[in-house]
């Protein structure tokens, strides 16, 4: 019985041990290992839900990404047999090119230098269009910017340009706001490398329309190189008259020459300015027509260029030439401008309007300054008058009509018109006979 009693005595000694743990506690944090071993221990208990948490949502991604993967991978079957067809594709299209090829080469073997020169002048014209072509991509407006008078802001409205070799040498007086080029020949050397020099010029600046004035025994040559005979201006040279050859630069080698529906056009442009006198007091007494200087005019003729292309650009048409300016207005007519180019030596004089009249008013004014700018260049000893048109422009047509003027050409796409060109009507009045004679010989 003792030893019964003894083992309840150290049983109960033994319980106490059981419970030491409860009062261990602070115990386990003196000894980190311990409590480390079991806080590993109890960590898989608490931190079971955590990772099965993530174990379960594992398989919510791996769900929703399996349905992307499959997505992938249905869709990379139906890839693949979209790869074989444009594997079956390029070897029809390789197929398609050697015949190209073999077109290019005939030629090539052919017309070798030919083909350098053409392509020559239009890889130039094409690096110069370049900026252009991010503005019109349309092939609409790309064609219309060709002949929009669009130029460098570096370079100069109106530069003279000399070609000089040992068998040639001309000036060609290039005008790069209204696109168009004068040459002026010096009668020296052959006209084909001349011709070559002219038609690189332009391509290179974009310009479509090239004339020449000449006298009558050099018309032949210079229409034996692709130009045409477009008019005569009587007494451009004083005492002989200037004969007009022109070009149009294009795509064709043969230039551009006036059909017979547009001589119609522009004699009924005519006739309808005719009609159009008869309504129209030539001297309206109330009209301010008077001379202004050049700042003035030039001044109101860069505000309108800027806006919209205009009727009259007042630059230079000929070499070393002087101008004189006129401002007209009647009634509620806004102000325009006149000028006129004159060269002494010569005894003939270019006459331009800055703006179309826009109205009755309008009309009358430009008409009456036109007729004292004439009378000025009478007295200044100038011979011959001429000016440009479209063929198209009835009230313009009856200005000139009004001043004595008449029709004696008309040129293939001589002027600008807003964005294209168009044919004009040349128109030229002789002012006095050279040998003091006051009376007009028209």
């Amino acid at each position: 019985m003792a030893t019964k009693k003894a083992s309840s005595k150290k049983k109960a000694t033994v319980a106490p041990a059981k419970k030491s743990p409860t009062k261990s506690k602070p115990a386990s944090a003196k000894a980190p290992k311990k409590a480390a071993v079991k806080a590993t221990k109890a960590a898989p208990k608490k931190a079971a839900p955590k990772k099965a948490a993530v174990k379960k949502a594992a398989p919510k991604t791996a769900k929703k990404a399996a349905p992307k993967k499959a997505a992938t991978k249905k869709t990379a079957p139906k890839a693949a047999p979209k790869k074989p067809k444009p594997a079956a594709a390029p070897a029809k299209k390789a197929a398609a090119k050697p015949p190209k090829a073999s077109t290019a080469k005939k030629p090539s073997k052919a017309d070798k230098p030919e083909l350098t020169a053409a392509v020559a002048p239009e890889v130039e014209t094409e690096t110069e269009a370049a900026p252009t072509k991010a503005s019109g991509k349309p092939k609409v407006k790309g064609r219309a910017n060709a002949t929009l008078p669009q130029r460098d802001p570096s370079k100069p409205a109106v530069e003279e340009l000399y070609f000089r070799s040992d068998s040639a040498y001309l000036c060609v007086i290039l005008n790069r706001r209204t696109r168009f080029i004068r040459v002026v020949d010096f009668r020296a050397g052959a006209l084909p490398a001349k011709r070559l020099y002219i038609q690189s010029v332009a391509k290179q600046e974009g310009i479509q329309k090239v004339i020449t004035l000449v006298e009558k025994d050099e018309v032949s040559s210079w229409t034996r190189v692709g130009f045409v005979r477009e008019g005569t201006i009587p007494g451009f040279y004083k005492r002989s008259d200037g004969h007009l050859c022109g070009c149009v630069i294009g795509e064709r080698v043969a230039s551009v020459e006036v059909s017979e529906r547009d001589m119609r056009v522009a004699d009924r442009t005519i006739t309808a300015a005719k009609k159009l006198l008869d309504t129209l007091d030539p001297k309206p007494k109330s009209a301010s027509v008077q001379e202004v200087s050049e700042e003035e005019a030039l001044a109101a003729r860069d505000a309108l260029w800027k806006r919209v292309t205009g009727f009259g650009s007042f630059d230079a048409f000929g070499r070393d030439a002087a101008r004189m300016y006129y401002s007209c207005s009647y009634k509620k007519a806004p102000v325009n401008y006149l000028s006129a180019e004159y060269e002494d030596c010569f005894g003939h004089s270019l006459v331009e309007v800055l703006r179309r009249p826009e109205d009755q008013d309008g009309l009358l004014a430009v008409s009456w300054a036109m007729m004292d700018m004439c009378d000025a260049l009478k007295d200044r000893g100038i011979v011959a008058g001429f000016g440009f048109t479209p063929s198209e422009d009835v009230e313009m047509a009856s200005v000139y009509l009004a001043c004595g003027f008449r029709k004696t050409g008309l040129l293939a796409q001589g002027v600008l018109v807003g964005d294209t060109r168009q044919d004009a009507i040349l128109w030229t009045r002789k002012l006095a006979n050279p040998g003091d004679d006051d009376t007009a010989s028209e």
